[in-house]
């Protein structure tokens, strides 16, 4: 069964829908509907009944990888805490810079890389979700990394779930990469949820983004799942 999405198929201006198959499931080509745009979630451990129907019908565009910590036994040491802060109205008129930093994170995003959307498409797309982060209407927090002079290197957004906090963006601008400040974001993430008596962090990136997987593993996350998405363009 296709579940409407209404957040997407508003965004973009037609009608997008989800499936999700999970294990020994069938998938059947799919009937024509008034549907521009159908995504495929499969766990990449699952098997399902016909694999190479889902193929033919579906284009793979990205491989979502899902880490996860547990905070409980961790005591966490920030350094250099004056140049990390929340975000408040006096980076207000820097808030392009910071919309761009977060723009870079989603350099593997299947939204990007399929090329059935619109150009500009990822773009726009990404800096809905920076503005409503930067609003809080999708985030708990928005931190950032910046110097004396209020120079913006980094950006990260976290929010609350039910049973751990989830991280929405974490991007450091491509001039300023390899100095640690990532680590900094991260860290400052953590000390946030232990404060907050939060136990657990998940982050979602994409398989193909060597990179980011390096890094959440270098700095104690473990791989929690890893789901095959799939566009389907009628």
């Amino acid at each position: 069964m296709i579940e409407h999405l209404e957040w997407d198929s508003n965004f973009f201006g037609f009608k997008v829908g989800k499936i999700i198959i999970g294990p020994n499931q069938t998938i059947y080509k799919v009937q024509p509907s008034d549907y521009r745009l159908i995504y495929c979630f499969i766990e990449r451990q699952n098997r399902i009944a016909n694999a190479n129907a889902v193929e033919s019908l579906f284009k793979l565009v990205d491989t979502k990888v899902v880490f996860i910590k547990n905070l409980e036994l961790l005591k966490t040491s920030i350094k250099s805490e004056i140049h990390i802060a929340s975000y408040t109205n006096k980076f207000l008129p820097y808030k392009d810079k910071i919309i761009s930093i977060g723009i870079q994170s989603g350099n593997y995003s299947r939204f990007k890389r399929d090329s059935g959307f619109p150009k500009g498409t990822f773009e726009k797309l990404y800096t809905v979700w920076m503005e409503k982060s930067l609003s809080h209407e999708i985030a708990d927090e928005v931190f950032l990394v910046y110097n004396s002079s209020l120079e913006i290197f980094g950006v990260a957004t976290i929010v609350a779930k039910k049973d751990y906090a989830e991280i929405g963006i974490i991007a450091v601008d491509e001039h300023a990469r390899g100095a640690g400040l990532g680590k900094l974001l991260l860290q400052k993430i953590e000390a946030y949820c232990i404060a907050m008596n939060i136990n657990k962090i998940k982050v979602a990136t994409q398989l193909d983004n060597k990179e980011a997987c390096f890094f959440y593993k270098a700095n104690g996350y473990e791989v929690e799942s890893e789901v095959n998405i799939y566009h389907h363009w009628i």
